[in-house]
């Protein structure tokens, strides 16, 4: 009797082994897929958007030369390749949930909206706010302090990721680096619907790479920048399943967080109003000091990089611990900034 009982129970546990192989090797499959079509859906349709931009006069005219560093109109709608790929990817492999497809879709018409004639900021916040509150109504297991949390954080990386987008290929390649951290972080917990998204990002951003990298020769626009903030922010929340995870994610929104941070900073510390726009952020100061647009935005994804890397290790320690890390990696890199005076330095023109 206890033979068959013990062999019983070997045959369930192999047959629980078998179906988690096979669950693996399913959810790989969706994930490689999803990169395959989000690739090749933005090769594809980049340069048709670019047309579609030209023809109707959708282009970032460089008419403030102290804003804009290109001299010749370039086309938007970069983003709009992107939104159909990860759209595409997300429903056809990643199971997304219509409350979540409903959020991105109504972030990339907001920046669409905004590319074309541009909107009031209070407009864009209230419009993020109900994009983020229908994300997070899929999230029901988060007590009310990390849902607020996560709202707050939905936001201010929609933004974050629309500030740093000002040099050729910066935003979107910084975009795959931490998605790469996501990706990681989500195979190894097994998180699925994490994984296909952040690897169908890496597949979409990498693939606009190849027409927005210096010289672009098309742009992101609002559209696709307020969309891979929407989708990086939506990840983070996704991964946040410990305090550890949650430090870990927040690392790997690193360099979108130091630059819009730097910004505030500097502009108190010049007496400028912390909402007007310059030519001193994180990128122009390194692209000062570096002479070169593409070092400067190879650069950045290597700060990018080491964030990722810090994200990784506090993946691995306790929950404590890792947040303890986190305090002191920040506080050195506050530390190094004020050392390289990228603090005080503030360009206009």
């Amino acid at each position: 009797m206890s033979n068959e009982g013990s062999g019983r129970h070997q045959s369930d546990a192999e047959l629980d082994r078998y179906d988690s192989l096979l669950k693996t090797n399913n959810m790989l499959s969706k994930t490689l897929c999803g990169f395959i079509l989000s690739f090749l859906t933005v090769s594809a349709l980049t340069p048709l958007f670019g047309k579609i931009a030209v023809r109707l006069g959708i282009l970032d005219r460089p008419e403030d030369p102290s804003l804009k560093i290109h001299r010749k109109p370039i086309p938007y709608l970069g983003g709009a390749s992107l939104f159909v790929a990860l759209a595409l990817s997300s429903y056809l492999f990643g199971s997304a949930s219509y409350p979540f497809l409903g959020a991105m879709t109504l972030i990339f018409l907001l920046g669409l909206l905004d590319d074309i004639h541009g909107l009031p900021p209070g407009l864009r916040l209230t419009i993020e706010a109900i994009a983020a509150f229908l994300f997070l109504y899929t999230v029901r297991d988060a007590g009310p302090i990390l849902m607020g949390l996560f709202f707050l954080l939905t936001l201010a990386t929609v933004n974050s990721v629309n500030l740093i987008d000002g040099l050729d290929g910066l935003a979107s390649g910084t975009a795959a680096v931490a998605s790469a951290g996501f990706a990681i972080i989500s195979l190894i917990s097994g998180n699925h619907q994490a994984l296909l998204l952040s690897v169908a990002l890496i597949g979409a951003t990498t693939a606009f790479l190849f027409y927005n990298f210096h010289p672009a020769r098309i742009f992101l626009g609002d559209a696709g920048s307020y969309l891979l903030g929407f989708l990086l922010a939506v990840l983070l929340i996704l991964t946040s399943s410990d305090l550890r995870s949650l430090v870990a994610s927040l690392f790997f929104l690193g360099i979108f967080g130091l630059d819009t941070s730097l910004a505030i900073v500097r502009r108190l510390v010049n007496g400028r109003p912390i909402f007007q726009g310059d030519r001193s952020h994180l990128y122009d100061q390194i692209m000062d000091r570096t002479g070169s647009h593409r070092r400067a935005v190879f650069m950045c994804y290597l700060l990018e990089s080491l964030f990722v890397v810090a994200g990784l290790l506090a993946f691995l320690l306790p929950g404590i611990h890792a947040l303890i890390f986190f305090f002191l990696f920040w506080s050195g890199v506050w530390v190094m900034l004020k050392m390289t005076n990228f603090i005080k330095v503030e360009r206009t023109a």
